[in-house]
């Protein structure tokens, strides 16, 4: 059975979700949206959509360890290439969420920090934490080309 493509708000709420609380997950989404209906004069999708699409990466790193004998681990990372949107927008998602927590400015709730970071991230001029670092993973992917070597043509 195939399942339905769950749109950006499920998407939203699923990777803010922890340990299965939904209802706190459903609150912080609902007061930054109010908080972004308040502070500006755009619709709030397209914020959101804006912000999703500035920081979709092409690539995502994956680490493999190889276990030998005599204990040595060897750690390689594998750059694969995200064919699919649904996984390219979850690893948009993740990467707000990421760096949303690690804001440390005079902001102590959490909704407010996600407003902050949307709204960074929406703006095309200045580079949110988000976008430098998807930047700078592309970057470093496409700069080596020993990562390359090791490709997967795996679909995610």
């Amino acid at each position: 059975m195939i399942k339905p493509e769950l749109k950006t708000k499920e998407k939203l709420l699923n990777h803010l979700m922890k340990k299965g609380g939904k209802e706190t997950s459903e609150k912080v989404l609902l007061k930054s949206v109010k908080e972004l209906q308040k502070n500006t004069l755009k619709k709030t999708e397209n914020i959101i959509k804006s912000a999703l699409l500035n920081t979709i990466p092409i690539f995502k790193m994956n680490t493999i360890i190889k276990k030998r004998k005599k204990k040595r681990k060897t750690i390689r990372e594998v750059p694969i290439f995200l064919v699919y949107n649904k996984s390219r927008v979850s690893e948009a998602i993740k990467l707000i969420i990421k760096t949303s927590k690690k804001i440390k400015k005079n902001i102590t709730s959490y909704y407010l920090k996600l407003v902050v970071e949307l709204l960074d991230d929406c703006k095309d001029d200045v580079e949110s934490d988000a976008v430098l670092i998807k930047n700078n993973l592309q970057e470093k992917i496409l700069a080596q080309k020993k990562y390359l070597r090791n490709y997967r043509w795996r679909k995610n």
